[in-house]
């Protein structure tokens, strides 16, 4: 039985569907790309089943948040550059509004005695979260003794305080010299998909794309003296983008190396508070950058009154146009692009000893966030905590039907009511 023919919905219709898809898109990048097939590809065929496969594959191979660069995608293939200006954008604005207005909250009532406590209670999650996803991603990555040779690499670099970017490019350069070892019996390649052909007006979006990148950095001139911050934050976040594959966590030990060690934007105790809100709000993880960027300009710039506020704000904007722009031009302008690299040999090779690092990077992030959730002083234990990481880790791996902002939340609210009876 032949499938029913695909429908073409009109841009209003889509529109109306990627806006629903904003606000509700919770659990993840995988929950995340699976609500969309079942919409997209099962319940409205708007798109096939090899489109949408294609499609998802280009994002993965991409750095950055693939969930938000496969709608754009997808966007793009309805409706062109309309449509995925429009998928794309929709997706993350309800998480940039909710994490920007808790970041608000935060830097303001964050002292308060069960505000604080909820925060305290979703420290054990955050751990459970990291701990998870280094044992998902390594199930994957790690599968050959030399991926697990480039992990351990990974941590004594970081160890001794070498860049992250550095770390990566690295690992990248190990898999491609070595691509026999770290791809065995891989094949030489896949032949390109017929009827390629390139973007129409692709050198136009690209320029744009240049020229949105300078546009806050040229701003920036004009801020005074807070404009040399601004322009070190754009650096900083376009590394976000760029270095961040592998997935939603990879973000996490590039963002906690430069804010949180290298620079001290921010405290660990705040970087586990942003990655908690981040897994409890719809949209990409890799959103958490709008919390950072609020609170690493909060924190840096000493100023009195409400334009403390409004400099917050506008790093915490400027933190998602960087980590998010470049992530449009490589879908509006590569995705016809993609198909030359696909007869290309052993081209995985690099990504696999890019994952096999960042597997390894987060089993240490996983060891310092150990050290601030269970350790009251010295070598003491905080007993509540160490059973809240142990049952929330056991939610997570043996109970995935329960979401996982039900249990970063259900910590949370324990470690609130332990704060008000006094604990």
């Amino acid at each position: 039985m032949s499938a029913p023919p695909l429908a073409t919905p009109s841009l209003g219709e889509a529109v109306r569907y990627w806006h629903r898809l904003g606000w509700t898109s919770f659990g993840g990048p995988v929950a995340q790309i699976a609500m969309m097939h079942e919409d997209i590809v099962i319940r409205k065929r708007w798109v096939d089943e090899a489109h949408f496969q294609h499609a998802m594959n280009y994002c993965m191979l991409l750095p950055g948040p693939e969930a938000q660069q496969l709608a754009t995608y997808l966007g793009w293939l309805l409706h062109g550059l309309r449509g995925g200006l429009a998928a794309g954008l929709l997706f993350i604005l309800p998480s940039i509004l909710i994490l920007l207005g808790f970041a608000t909250l935060y830097v303001h009532y964050g002292q308060v005695p069960g505000v604080a406590g909820f925060f305290m209670g979703l420290k054990p999650a955050v751990l459970a979260l990291i701990v998870m996803a280094a044992v998902r991603i390594g199930k994957k990555s790690l599968r050959e003794d030399i991926h697990v040779w480039t992990a351990c690499a990974a941590v004594g670099l970081s160890m001794v305080h070498v860049p992250f970017a550095l770390i990566i490019l690295g690992a990248a350069a190990a898999g491609w010299t070595w691509r026999r070892r770290y791809l065995p019996g891989s094949p030489q390649g896949l032949p390109p998909v017929a009827g390629f052909k390139p973007s129409q007006g692709g050198w136009r979006i690209l320029l744009s794309g240049v020229l949105l990148w300078l546009l806050p950095l040229a701003v920036a001139t004009l801020a005074g003296a807070q404009g040399e911050w601004f322009r070190q934050q754009g650096f900083f976040y376009t590394g976000t983008a760029l270095f961040s594959f592998g997935g939603a966590y990879t973000v996490l030990p590039y963002v906690w190396q430069g804010a949180v060690q290298q620079h001290g934007w921010i405290t660990t105790t705040q970087m586990m508070d942003a990655l908690a809100l981040g897994e409890t709000t719809p949209g990409p993880l890799i959103m958490i950058v709008a919390f950072v960027g609020y609170l690493s300009s909060w924190n840096h710039l000493h100023l009195v009154d409400w334009t403390r506020d409004l400099m917050a704000l506008l790093g915490g904007v400027l933190a998602v146009w960087y980590t998010f722009l470049p992530g449009f031009i490589a879908i509006l302008v590569g995705a016809p692009w993609v198909e030359r690299t696909r007869h290309l040999p052993n081209l995985g090779a690099p990504l696999i000893a890019i994952s096999a690092a960042v597997v390894g990077l987060i089993g240490l992030l996983a060891l310092r966030a150990l050290s601030h959730v269970v350790a009251v002083g010295g070598l003491a234990v905080n007993s509540l905590m160490a059973v809240l990481a142990t049952l929330a880790f056991y939610v997570l791996y043996a109970r995935p039907a329960i979401p996982t902002w039900a249990v970063v939340l259900g910590s949370g609210a324990v470690g609130a009511l332990a704060t008000l009876l006094g604990y």
